[in-house]
């Protein structure tokens, strides 16, 4: 089986958790299965990068919106096809609206998000959107079933994150952490949606009251005006001093935040579930809201309250920060499951789903490109 992967991610800026996931596959699925082939397909103005066992192709674009529509539609499946690769995967929700191999998708919420910048943007975010109808195949992790031929393509393997998130410390931790100015002593919350930040900030001013002098919230996953937005919301709410927005942050260095960490803070679950199961990966001490996909995934290495109430919440985050007993047990349960996240078995799943898609051969249903 020949599988070329979309390399946008790795080329450009912005999208870090599209990033860490084709950056993991890239690193273990040669040793896992070298019996396949791997074609990393890569803007040809981008940064170049290599993987052991894995091809390197660049493809023709430019840069920007346009460029990266073109790239995505049009361009990186003909030459996925070109050099004869049986599927062509994308490590965030988008696909072509018509490719002439099948395509699979890794289902986030990331790309979405961002993609719609501008009329450009948002033209490329609908049929990246639209493309989706057709893939061959829908990947995710976590809860929910796939009933029904409407589902079909939806495929679940189990709870899923990045070797790099290891929770042991690496040499170049404290200059990754170094590059964003933390603190010593600092809560993470990373890719918390609009509606959750209200609650997140809320739950914050219990900590600030009690502890503010001594621990910082680091909110990572907000950008631009979403940032300034939640840096003015901390303002009015008198966080400005214990609330911090970290902007840009690369992929690279996420890592290495993560393992700084006290505590990993959530308000909601959707998107924040691949944050979640990074830092339970980084062997963090979770606190969040009680979720049915919480719950399953964290466990007992969760601080879970009910309902959305920002008092007990932030109580919460106040017992894990001030009782180290509490602390230590919930991270000694986060390695516990945190190895199981960044064990092979999920990643066998997701290459057995790429491999039955393969055994198929069905190309995308929107047709093949003219």
């Amino acid at each position: 089986m020949h599988l070329a992967f979309n390399g946008w991610p790795l080329a450009r800026s912005g999208e870090p958790d599209a990033g860490l996931h084709l950056r993991d596959l890239l690193e273990r699925l040669p040793a896992l299965a070298p019996q396949h082939r791997y074609t990393l397909l890569l803007p040809s103005s981008g940064t170049l990068t290599s993987f052991e066992g894995v091809a390197i192709a660049a493809v023709p674009a430019g840069a920007g919106e346009w460029a990266r529509l073109w790239f995505e539609q049009s361009r990186l499946p003909r030459e996925a096809a070109s050099r004869k690769a049986d599927l062509l995967y994308f490590p965030y929700a988008a696909a072509p609206l018509a490719s002439p191999l099948p395509v699979a998708i890794w289902q986030g919420c990331e790309a979405q998000q961002g993609m719609a910048r501008g009329p450009i943007g948002r033209l490329r975010a609908g049929l990246g959107f639209g493309g989706l109808a057709g893939a061959a195949a829908r990947i995710f992790s976590g809860p929910g079933g796939t009933t029904g031929e409407a589902n079909r393509r939806l495929r679940r393997i189990p709870p899923m994150a990045p070797q790099a998130f290891a929770p042991a410390e690496r040499g170049q931790d404290r200059e990754a952490r170094g590059r964003y100015d933390l603190p010593e002593t600092y809560v993470l919350a990373d890719s918390a949606g609009p509606g959750e930040i209200g609650l997140l900030l809320a739950a914050w001013t219990w900590v600030n009251s009690t502890m503010g002098d001594t621990v910082t919230l680091i909110v990572l996953g907000t950008k631009g005006a979403q940032a300034s937005a939640v840096s003015r919301r901390a303002g009015k709410l008198g966080l400005a001093g214990s609330v911090r927005v970290a902007e840009e942050v690369r992929a690279e260095d996420l890592p290495a935040i993560y393992r700084g960490a006290e505590a990993f803070l959530f308000a909601g679950w959707g998107c924040t579930g691949e944050a979640v199961r990074r830092a339970l990966a980084s062997g963090m001490a979770i606190v969040g809201a009680e979720n049915p996909g919480a719950a399953e995934v964290v466990g007992p290495a969760g601080y879970l309250v009910k309902g959305q109430d920002a008092r007990l919440l932030g109580a919460a985050c106040i017992t894990v920060l001030a009782e180290p007993e509490v602390r230590d047990r919930l991270r000694s349960q986060a390695q516990k499951r945190g190895a199981l996240l960044t064990a092979d078995a999920p990643l066998r799943a997701l290459l057995g789903h790429l491999e039955d898609v393969v055994k198929g051969g069905s190309p995308n249903k929107a047709g093949a490109l003219s």
